[in-house]
């Protein structure tokens, strides 16, 4: 059974819930964060964010600064606002490499590790540096 946000924060017993969603249409994102207060089902607030897929890792760097900030001020407490370590610089290394990870994770069905093998390797033929993607490949062919 599938549960509503306010039915999880109840359930938690959480005071507000952080609620992210990505939309991927061609080359463009759209993030959306809320903070929601968990017996209302208000927002307490919300911003969106638009840029291009090549720009994802400046999004992300943004969103983690601006949530950070509006905790700070909504409850008067001191978060550091975590640097997002870039992986690699290359959007298309980067989802071969998450990619063959979710298939790593599910290694279900005939070929599946191949196939994660191949996606590793192409996001290390685009970036040689990539070392986390090295570290997946390592794992999928131990």
């Amino acid at each position: 059974m599938v549960k509503t946000l306010l039915q999880i924060a109840k359930l938690l017993n959480l005071q507000y819930i952080l609620h992210g969603s990505l939309q991927h249409i061609d080359d463009d994102i759209k993030i959306n964060v809320r903070l929601i207060e968990g017996i209302t089902g208000l927002n307490k607030w919300s911003k969106q964010y638009a840029g291009a897929l090549d720009s994802v890792f400046t999004l992300q760097q943004s969103v983690a600064n601006d949530v950070c900030n509006e905790i700070n001020i909504m409850f008067n407490i001191v978060l550091v606002t975590p640097k997002i370590h870039q992986m690699t610089t290359s959007q298309e290394a980067y989802d071969y490499c998450m990619q063959g990870r979710d298939l790593t994770r599910r290694i279900i069905g005939e070929g599946v590790l191949f196939t994660a093998i191949s996606l590793f390797e192409k996001a290390l033929a685009i970036d040689k540096q990539f070392a986390k993607c090295w570290s997946a490949l390592a794992k999928a062919k131990a």
